[in-house]
């Protein structure tokens, strides 16, 4: 219960996925069921598995301001993004979505693909490049804005920040 107060986390990648699952167990099966942080405002992770990340926020219902750290992901479970189950928070509350080290990988183009097409509410969506600053690599993430920006998105109001290595 005192898991409740928490206004502001950060998940880090040192953080091994047993750690995350075997929490995931407990919030899932405690009594009475209630959203573990549900005074939680913002979350920053580093974590690896976009799955966990999506299972993370079913227990963040007021969740305002979601940062994560990219450059990282592994191979991404489908099923996360196919499920009718999508976390209140993108519904209702998410308003702010920073993506850090976005190298354009298959892997965080469908978590931010996700968060694009189901966030209703969302103010603002800051996409941070990684460190790669050819003009290839930078040819290649236009391209890749380009294609997201193309997508269906649930916020119409939504603005999108594109930031580049100096």
């Amino acid at each position: 219960m005192k898991l409740s107060n928490v206004l502001r986390l950060r998940l880090s990648s040192h953080i091994g996925s047993m750690e995350i699952l075997g929490l995931f167990n407990v919030l899932s099966t405690s009594v009475p069921r209630v959203p573990a942080f549900e005074s939680m405002i913002h979350l920053e992770t580093e974590y690896s598995h976009a799955d966990t990340v999506l299972k993370f926020l079913q227990f963040t219902p007021n969740l305002e301001s979601l940062a994560i750290v990219g450059g990282w992901f592994n191979k991404v479970n489908e099923d996360a993004f196919t499920s009718n189950l999508v976390p209140s928070c993108l519904l209702l509350h998410l308003k702010t979505i920073e993506v850090r080290k976005f190298e354009g990988r298959p892997e965080e183009l469908k978590l931010v693909k996700y968060i694009w097409t189901n966030a209703r509410i969302l103010q603002v969506l800051i996409i941070q490049s990684g460190t790669s600053k050819t003009i290839v690599a930078l040819e290649k993430k236009t391209q890749i804005m380009e294609m997201l920006l193309m997508n269906p998105r649930a916020s119409t109001s939504c603005k999108v920040k594109f930031q580049f290595p100096k």
